[in-house]
């Protein structure tokens, strides 16, 4: 006991600056075992130390802590031995003490917080102090805010019990010690409670899942660093790309053609599928379906005494594109007609399709009516009407189906 301040600040000297010392080394010298190392522990992060276990009977107290009542006793009471653990505090947050000793004793602890790691008794700023409960199983946690910037120091006191209203040296000898354990825990302060301190986080009021910050439009980069925030883009700013669905085609607000950046199926270069309420190829429309244009003959059979067409003379013929996998479908309904219906499913590499031999040179009576119906998957499929007239020739109609189905329509949209 009863060094003085000086040579405190010189075992603190050695321990920062050039000792690799063992934990125990300084721990009861101001400003005592640094955690973390030799130098103080500066942290952004949370961080859960223990000292090792010490033993209070080896605790001192040294004249400046004699001669500083305001740091010698607190809690209502004196200390008799002492002990002090520092760190330094990169962010403002809370500081959690335990201590605890397994023998008979009191102990209580002050926090005081300071500018330095090296400070003089008198620049020291009281924050906190907790006494314990005297028993065999001393141990409490209490929390504290410290600020940012600051170093925190920890001093760890047994209880002196004096006879009289003062603690005199034999009392400060013969209080009990024993192992003690103190363990500190920080955690920074983080207002918005999300993944970061507050002096690290960009949004330190609202609560954010990227880099402390929320993603208000949705594309993984956080309001600090989104320089678009409330536009969807896959650029690392956060903005979007020139082509941002990567189908090769620039978007029209980047000198592009592409209608719809946002879908690669959208496109300049992309096919049209008719009539599902999309413009795929951006020209502005929704495609229509593609009308087959294939040729069908027939050749009527005329009459001369009847002065009257009364048939045909050869079977129907189907030309033209597109003739491999469509359907034709010949029908016959009035008097005469030789059959009702006929239909061919044309495979291969057909280029011509015959149908209606039963026809040939059947007369059919006035009235009656043939027709020819001619269609293909995803198109608007072709229809011919024949119909028997009392003189004349034959009356034609050219008429159009809708895509998949197999009746005529009375004129094509």
């Amino acid at each position: 006991m009863g060094r003085s301040i000086c040579s405190s600040l010189l075992a603190a000297v050695c321990i920062a600056a050039l000792c690799a010392s063992p934990a125990r080394a300084g721990f009861d010298d101001l400003p005592g075992e640094a955690l973390g190392g030799p130098g103080p522990y500066s942290s952004a992060a949370a961080f859960d130390a223990t000292t090792p276990v010490f033993d209070s009977d080896t605790f001192t107290e040294q004249q400046p802590e004699i001669s500083s009542p305001a740091v010698y006793t607190a809690c209502g009471g004196w200390g008799a031995k002492t002990a002090w653990v520092r760190f330094d505090t990169a962010v403002k947050g809370n500081l959690r003490v335990n201590v605890a000793k397994t023998t008979p004793g009191d102990l209580f602890y002050i926090v005081y917080t300071a500018p330095t790691a090296n400070p003089a008794f008198s620049d020291l700023s009281f924050r906190a102090c907790n006494d314990g409960l005297d028993g065999p199983e001393e141990g409490y946690v209490h929390g504290h805010e410290v600020p940012a910037g600051r170093v925190v120091f920890v001093q760890v006191l047994v209880q002196c019990r004096p006879e009289a209203p003062a603690c005199d040296e034999a009392e400060r000898l013969a209080a009990p010690g024993g192992p003690t354990t103190v363990r500190l825990r920080f955690a920074p302060r983080n207002g918005d409670g999300d993944s970061l301190p507050d002096t690290l986080d960009p949004c330190p009021t609202v609560a954010g899942g990227f880099r402390g910050c929320p993603d208000g439009d949705g594309d993984g980069v956080g309001e600090a660093d989104d320089r678009c925030p409330t536009v969807f883009g896959r650029g690392a700013d956060g903005c979007r790309l020139a082509d941002e669905d990567g189908d090769g085609h620039a978007a029209i607000d980047r000198g592009g053609g592409d209608c719809d950046d946002d879908d690669p199926g959208r496109n300049p270069g992309a096919l049209d599928v008719p009539r599902n309420g999309a413009d795929e190829n951006c020209d502005g429309r929704d495609e229509s379906y593609p009308r087959l244009r294939n040729e069908v003959s027939a050749v009527a059979a005329w009459s001369p005494r009847l002065r009257r067409t009364i048939g045909f003379l050869k079977p129907f013929k189907v030309g033209g594109p597109l003739v491999s996998g469509m359907v034709v479908r010949l029908r016959c309904q009035g008097r005469g007609c030789p059959i009702s219906r006929r239909a061919i499913k044309v495979r291969g590499r057909m280029r011509r399709v015959k149908i209606g031999r039963e026809l040939v040179r059947r007369r059919l009576a006035p009235g009656a009516r043939v027709t020819l119906i001619v269609t293909r998957p995803g198109h608007v499929g072709l229809a011919m009407r024949y119909t028997i007239r009392r003189r004349g020739k034959v009356r034609i109609q050219r008429l159009c189906t809708q895509p998949g189905a197999a009746t005529p329509l009375k004129r094509c949209g």
